[in-house]
């Protein structure tokens, strides 16, 4: 224990006896005191000293006058024993000015014993003893007492004091010790709570709110009265979470994140995505909510802005290109020598491109705006697998790639077939792009049994040079390109798996990759037969 601690140690202990109000502390002694006196106004006890007796009171209500005014709180706690000590001396008084053979009043010595032993430290277990000792002494010398009833009188109350003295001081300095630890245990929790509550302050960037097991709101940051408009007085313990909320309530029974609607002071609506959790009590019992949050109102309203953009450009894009490969059509009817025809092919191969462009920027803008739909019924994906092989048999002959079939018997499921097809489509299309010459492409489909039931499989897999494992993740982002592509200038717009993993998710299946650098990357969709 370092020399800090110890003195803190001390400080307290004396600080919790001085907080201690002494008038309250002879109450007790006052009372017995005027009892006595009163008694010997009656038959039953006797004044031999009436002088005696009027010291005793004098001495009484000095020690209490003086336990009352004088500012003990100023001076060292030992200072505070001449009032103890004067109750001995006014417990004398009346013992040796009262007629009594019993010597009974000479007890009341034991209550300034209890009261020097709890001071802090052993010195009052003294102090109280040894008056405790004179006590029983004076009297019996006044008296000159003698012989076995002299011995046993001035050993008794003496040992009964030390007993008392040691017994109080024990639990009383247990007192303190508590007293203490729990003092030092709020000032740490205070200390802790000013702390969070600063770091809380200090991220203006995030909403964090915090509210009761009612609603109510108990902590409300900066950046909460950025967003929202409000102060922190107006918020804590005077709105609810509900009076912030449009329309969504945000107590739950497990932590998650959540786009959650909030309402500003001026009445405007403000999205956040939070993270919000729930608060239990010591006994699990439901004590609020967690509520932290990223305001995200800008960034929706860009891509709202985005997604309009692209849906409005693909759209007027797809009739003069449809336009252009009509009339491109018509001109391949005519007669047309080798180069014009040569001319045509360059103008008929970009125009379908930039129509596959634009169609799958149309398709990716639909999926993100949630206007994505399927058109369900009988499919048979392996017959859509075969089909699809087919249509790209020239583009890989033309590659000098080898498309394998390893397509296995029917397989009947509730799907959307011109989806499906766009879904094998592009996983081939990819394939045959990242596959050098002399490499090969093969296309698999089976029966497989997943925890959900049996289920339907297509795989694609490729000898390309394969994707690093740090971009796996997001080959199913919307216009990711793999450093490969980017490296082989490989044509695309970084659509195909968005699209592919958006037609698979919506009919309930599940995209998974897997490729290793330099042996190639296998693509597998797997989907329910039924819907």
């Amino acid at each position: 224990m370092s020399t800090t601690t110890i003195s803190r140690w001390i400080d307290r202990r004396e600080q919790f006896w001085i907080n201690t109000p002494l008038v309250a502390r002879h109450v007790p002694f006052v009372a017995l005191v005027a009892l006595v006196l009163g008694l010997l106004a009656t038959p039953v006890l006797a004044a031999d000293s009436p002088v005696l007796v009027a010291a005793a009171a004098l001495l009484t209500v000095a020690a209490s006058g003086a336990a009352a005014l004088l500012p003990w709180h100023r001076w060292p706690v030992v200072a505070s024993d001449i009032l103890p000590i004067m109750q001995f001396a006014a417990v004398i008084c009346l013992d040796v000015g009262i007629d009594s053979t019993t010597h009974v009043v000479s007890t009341i010595a034991l209550l300034p014993v209890v009261a020097l032993a709890m001071k802090p430290g052993r010195h009052g277990i003294v102090v109280g003893t040894l008056g405790a000792v004179v006590v029983v002494l004076v009297p019996a010398l006044v008296e000159a007492q003698a012989g076995r009833e002299f011995v046993s009188r001035i050993l008794l109350l003496p040992l009964l004091a030390l007993a008392l003295g040691v017994a109080v001081n024990g639990f009383t300095g247990a007192l303190r010790a508590q007293s203490a630890a729990l003092e030092w245990a709020a000032e740490d929790l205070a200390a802790s709570r000013d702390r969070i509550l600063g770091l809380i302050d200090a991220a203006k960037d995030q909403v964090i709110i915090v509210a009761d097991a009612e609603g109510r709101i108990e902590v409300f940051n900066q950046g909460a009265e950025h967003v929202l408009g409000y102060t922190r007085e107006e918020a804590v313990g005077h709105l609810r979470v509900e009076d912030l909320l449009r329309s969504e309530r945000v107590f739950v029974a497990q932590s998650q994140v959540l786009e959650v609607v909030l309402l500003r002071r001026d009445g405007q609506h403000r999205t956040l995505r939070a993270w919000v959790t729930p608060q239990s009590g010591p006994e699990g019992e439901d004590d609020g909510v967690l509520l932290v949050g990223t305001d995200i109102t800008d960034e929706l309203e860009t891509v709202q802005l985005q997604q309009s953009f692209l849906g409005m450009v693909s759209h007027e894009l797809r009739s003069p290109i449809t336009s252009i490969l009509g009339f491109t059509e018509l001109l391949g009817l005519e007669e047309l020598d080798d180069d014009q025809r040569k001319y045509v092919a360059v103008i008929d191969r970009n125009g379908r491109r930039l129509l596959s462009l634009v169609s799958d920027l149309l398709l990716s803008t639909q999926v993100a705006g949630g206007r994505f739909e399927l058109m369900r019924g009988p499919a048979d994906l392996t017959a859509v697998a075969r089909g699809c092989l087919v249509s790209a048999g020239p583009a890989a002959d033309a590659a000098q790639i080898r498309l394998m079939d390893a397509t296995n018997g029917p397989l009947p499921l509730e799907a959307d077939s011109d989806r499906l097809a766009q879904v094998v489509d592009n996983l081939l299309s990819n394939a045959l792009k990242f596959t050098p010459a002399g490499g090969s492409v093969t296309l698999t489909t089976a029966l497989v049994e997943t925890p959900e039931g049996h289920a339907a499989q297509v795989r694609v897999a490729d000898t390309g040079p394969g994707v690093p494992p740090d971009e796996l993740a997001h080959l199913t982002e919307r216009f990711f390109r793999a450093s490969g592509a980017t490296s082989a200038r490989v044509v695309g717009a970084g659509l195909g798996l968005f699209i592919v993993n958006a037609i698979v998710e919506a009919h309930g299946g599940d995209l998974a990759v897997e490729s290793h650098v330099g042996e190639g990357t296998t693509l597998t969709v797997t989907l329910p037969l039924t819907a």
